[in-house]
């Protein structure tokens, strides 16, 4: 079942947005050919900050107040300090040689998104053991969770699918404009990075 959803756009100044992250009133978006992630205000519209981030590949979540991202090619996951860009930590991609597009970290762990073959994984840090798997039909690009979804985009079809995890399948599937790449939730709103108008726009799941 698809709906028509209504949206909220903010332009960025960007080349290839690729990551999405909320943390109210920020909305952080990385730039793969910039090489910098960018928190915008979601209120104004306005950059209030640019974090340097060389290789940014795709993919962009908080992890304990810091920034999460895959980067580099063998897509590993990057924890940056959000206010200097220092590299913490760096976590390997726990499938290596495998296109992984989406994260997203929860209480439960860290949802990652692979393109081929297309899934969503739970994992646990430290150490990224495996806790959960979800085959889905569409390559997933970024991934997200709202109050009752994992949620994740699919760039090619300019899909959003909604994913009951408990019932393993699409819930709800969602077209929308430009195509879509990171993926976030501010509670109320899905964001995405509309990658071919480098705008971010809001979507209403509301039923």
């Amino acid at each position: 079942m698809q709906t028509t959803p209504s949206f909220t756009e903010i332009p960025v100044p960007g080349k290839h947005l690729c990551g999405l992250t909320w943390q109210d009133p920020l909305l952080w978006v990385s730039d793969a050919q910039l090489e910098e992630v960018l928190a915008i205000d979601s209120r104004s519209g306005e950059i209030v900050r640019r974090v340097e981030c060389p290789a940014v590949v795709t993919g962009l979540t908080h992890f304990n107040g810091e920034l999460l991202q895959v980067a580099g090619s063998d897509r590993s996951l990057r924890l940056m300090d959000s206010r200097t860009g220092e590299i913490l930590e760096e976590f390997l991609n726990p499938r290596p040689g495998l296109q992984l597009c989406g994260i997203e970290a929860t209480p439960a762990g860290v949802w990652l998104g692979y393109e081929d073959p297309p899934m969503l994984e739970l994992r646990r840090f430290p150490y990224l053991e495996l806790a959960d798997r979800i085959a889905v039909h569409e390559p997933p690009a970024g991934v997200t969770m709202t109050d009752k979804y994992i949620a994740y985009a699919n760039y090619p079809n300019a899909h959003i699918h909604l994913v009951d995890r408990e019932k393993r399948r699409v819930a709800k599937t969602i077209k929308v404009q430009g195509n879509p790449t990171g993926l976030t939730w501010d509670g109320r709103r899905l964001w995405y990075c509309d990658h071919t108008n480098l705008v971010l726009r809001a979507v209403d799941i509301s039923e």
